[in-house]
């Protein structure tokens, strides 16, 4: 079976636009990951500052006091 290479260079270029598809639709899904993950990680270092803003300054003054001594 003899195959042209014009059917050769069709089919060639026709999986090469579904990879570049593929491949987009995957960038695009990773970016608005990360745009989740980031937004998701602000959220709990914006939440661990305010729980944790109160205990970190008791810590630094008992921690100075103990050097003043």
């Amino acid at each position: 079976m003899v195959i042209s290479s014009e059917f050769l260079r069709a089919n060639f270029e026709f999986i090469n636009k579904i990879q570049f598809r593929i491949y987009s639709v995957q960038c695009v899904i990773i970016i608005q990951l990360n745009k989740y993950v980031s937004v998701i990680l602000l959220n709990f270092f914006l939440m661990s500052q305010l729980l944790f803003q109160k205990p970190l300054k008791n810590l630094k003054f008992t921690g100075l006091d103990q050097f003043k001594d």
